[in-house]
């Protein structure tokens, strides 16, 4: 078996260039890597470029919708669920990340849902983005086993 040595920026590359190739929208795929990559550099192996051919295998399935409607099923002051219309978990995830900071610093303390979506990647990235943003949050998932 070889060895095949990637910059961060060349991998970032083919994993969009690859979700684009099956039809993932480029800005949607360019989105998808970067936290993909983001994954493999907080050492989450399991969740980063090594998930690229199960995604691959899904989408060619059906089983991924590639044009959702990621959008909020509900909201009221600092608490709104998700409906992420089975897109690439983490386009879900990057929407709930975001809906959070802006709650958390509206209101002091938010609760963000999300449902009907997929693997999201490794945990540790979107906490990290709230992190980054001067806040606190908690991540928690369920889902199938992911091997």
């Amino acid at each position: 078996m070889s060895k095949y040595y990637l910059s961060v920026g060349a991998a970032e590359d083919f994993i969009a260039n690859t979700l684009s190739a099956v039809g993932v929208p480029k800005s949607d795929a360019v989105i998808v890597a970067n936290l993909m990559i983001q994954s493999d550099l907080a050492g989450a192996d399991g969740h980063g470029i090594f998930r690229l051919p199960a995604y691959i295998k899904r989408i060619r399935a059906g089983g991924i919708n590639l044009h959702p409607n990621i959008r909020y099923e509900r909201e009221q002051g600092a608490i709104t669920l998700i409906h992420g219309d089975n897109a690439l978990g983490h386009l879900v995830m990057a929407k709930a990340v975001e809906t959070a900071i802006i709650k958390s610093k509206q209101f002091g303390v938010c609760w963000v849902g999300s449902h009907f979506g997929n693997h999201s990647g490794a945990a540790s990235v979107y906490v990290r983005k709230i992190a980054e943003a001067g806040l606190i949050g908690i991540y928690m998932a369920v889902g199938n086993a992911n091997h």
